[in-house]
């Protein structure tokens, strides 16, 4: 691609992101002894559209739109919270009650990970999710929604759907604090997805 396509090309990701206002979604569990999660995000919508495509193409152009979704595209498009009551795990991972600031990044290797921030910013945690092809319709709007699961009470996964990308991210309630590090898991509940 030439420079004056690649600043074309950005200039329209740029507008497509300033134009997502979607839906704004939210999901919560509390649980009986007053743990709860709750997520707020806004339902990004270009799931059934050539940007999606592009996000997962091994191209150069695919490594120029993942390169600005990843540089803050996603954050201001979602403009996505998690709030925490009480101590929980979240993929084995400690976080303390608050609200951190949620998005998802695309890595080199083509697998979506959902990123918390502090309010300055900072990453705190970046959890791999897989992505697996589906027969069914996918989902053309990002949709993550809390789940009980009886097995563990309170504990139960976030359900992340959009595109062909569905993930079970568990979380359970945690005795120990978080600490401060920045800290990185990968979900298990799909496998990784062969390169193409």
């Amino acid at each position: 691609m030439n420079p004056l396509s690649l600043t074309l090309a950005f200039t329209i990701i740029s507008a497509t992101l300033a134009a997502q206002d979607g839906p704004r979604a939210t999901s919560s569990l509390t649980f009986k002894d007053g743990t709860s999660l709750a997520i707020a995000y806004n339902q990004l919508d270009l799931a059934q559209g050539r940007t999606l495509k592009m996000l997962t193409s091994k191209t150069a152009e695919g490594k120029m739109y993942r390169n600005i979704f990843n540089a803050g595209g996603f954050k201001s498009a979602v403009k996505g919270q998690l709030t925490v009551q009480g101590n929980i795990e979240l993929e084995h991972l400690p976080l303390r009650a608050g609200t951190c600031k949620l998005s998802f990044k695309i890595d080199e290797k083509l697998t979506w990970h959902m990123i918390l921030e502090d309010d300055d910013d900072k990453e705190i945690a970046s959890i791999a999710l897989h992505v697996e092809k589906q027969d069914r319709a996918i989902s053309s709007r990002l949709n993550i929604q809390a789940i009980a699961d009886p097995g563990k009470d309170p504990g139960g996964f976030l359900l992340v759907r959009f595109g062909d990308l569905s993930a079970k991210i568990s979380f359970k309630a945690s005795t120990s604090p978080a600490k401060e590090e920045k800290r990185s898991s990968t979900t298990t509940s799909k496998p990784p997805r062969a390169a193409v």
